[in-house]
């Protein structure tokens, strides 16, 4: 099917750290890794291309100025990509066979114009729009007083891409619900860590030297990271000092806020922040227990990830949990959405921690099989290839 060059467009940075970074530098690397040498990239020129290191040839969209960024509030007109992208494509069409689109928000506005020129067009959907951004008050719902462009584009991404791929089978079937069936085909091909390096040492499990440590990551400037730590610092904090009343809480990630900060420094002899560290995964691996409280927001949380690779079992909110079902029959991975599954979950890990229930090598054997940058490609690799097979 893929004779020709691959097209990618993309508004996100794939050389940032943040999760919606890493899925997006997964999946360029995975379509590199499937079409070595035949991938284009489009994104916006705000990127810092001295730190862009992935082995494909790139265009930079240029930025919009002020007055035609102050009329796409009004126009819908939700990113700068529109006429750069078909004003590329009406030179350069013959040299593509596929087109993918990092995001409904681009591909509502292309799809139908790059189908016209007979080029094939997937859209990966990193999450349900309309949820992710009235959660997070976006620009693009205007702070989440009026999402309609957002599901407009999303719609027409969906309904019009001969392939839907999602990070979550929950996703999938919203998708379905919401907007009905579409003549194009919808995979669940999930996120791999295309950096994944596997941490060789076992991690002890003699819990007489030191006091159980809970470790919580993330963007730490970021809505959902903190508004999921006030939550757990809220309603779940006292379970905690309750059944384990020696436990740290080791909070770690970016640019952390004063709001944050104060919390931390009122609980000192219990917690700490730990902001902006060289090497994330070194802190991580310090932690006995892996807490994602992050509880709104769609698609899938990558900072799962974090706790999984480093050999922790993991204590989640069920929303966080989205896309991890591969592991909802382990003990090492408990999953609530009150107080009660809270205390249940973290009792639970305890006691598997305690009695030696699990080791480290078999949760990273179990992250590895499913989230490893190889198994990621070959889940895309079957999605191509069904694409094939449906239009042929």
């Amino acid at each position: 099917m893929i004779n020709n060059r691959i097209l990618y467009i993309t508004r996100t940075d794939p050389s940032l750290k943040g999760g919606g970074s890493k899925a997006e530098k997964s999946f360029i690397m995975a379509f590199h890794q499937l079409y070595p040498g035949k991938v284009d990239l489009i994104m916006a020129d705000a990127i810092d291309t001295n730190h862009f290191d992935l082995p494909v040839k790139f265009y930079l969209v240029p930025s919009r100025n002020k007055i035609s960024r102050f009329l796409s509030l009004l126009t819908g007109s939700l990113h700068r990509f529109r006429r750069y992208v078909m004003r590329f494509l009406s030179m350069n069409h013959e040299k593509y066979s596929l087109c993918v689109f990092g995001g409904s928000i681009i591909a509502g506005d292309l799809v139908d114009y790059v189908n016209s020129l007979g080029i094939r067009t997937v859209t990966i959907h990193h999450n349900y729009e309309k949820e992710y951004h009235l959660h997070n008050k976006t620009v693009e719902c205007f702070k989440g007083l009026f999402p309609y462009y957002v599901i407009r584009n999303e719609r027409n991404a969906y309904l019009k891409s001969a392939l839907n791929l999602f990070l979550t089978e929950q996703d999938k079937n919203t998708f379905f619900h919401v907007y009905g069936p579409t003549k194009g085909l919808s995979k669940v091909r999930g996120v791999s860590e295309p950096d994944y390096e596997e941490e060789k040492i076992e991690k002890s499990t003699n819990r007489s030297n030191h006091a159980l440590t809970i470790v919580i990551s993330g963007t730490m400037s970021s809505y959902q990271t903190k508004l999921g730590i006030i939550d757990f610092y809220k309603n779940y904090y006292s379970i905690v000092k309750d059944i384990a009343p020696q436990a740290r809480i080791t909070f770690t990630g970016r640019n952390p806020g004063m709001g944050l900060l104060k919390m931390v420094s009122n609980e000192q002899e219990t917690m700490q922040m730990i902001p902006n560290p060289l090497n994330i995964d070194e802190v991580v691996r310090q932690g006995d227990i892996y807490l994602c409280p992050t509880h709104i927001g769609g698609g899938l949380k990558l900072r799962l990830m974090d706790g999984l690779k480093a050999g922790l079992p993991v204590l989640t909110h069920s929303v966080s949990a989205r896309g991890y079902d591969v592991f909802f029959d382990k003990p090492w991975f408990q999953v609530y959405n009150d107080k009660a599954s809270f205390q249940n979950g973290l009792t639970i890990l305890m006691d598997g921690i305690n009695k030696s229930r699990w080791s480290s090598m078999e949760i990273q054997k179990a992250y590895r099989d499913y989230f490893s940058f190889e198994a990621g490609v070959k889940r895309l690799e079957a999605c191509l290839m069904e694409l094939e097979l449906s239009f042929p």
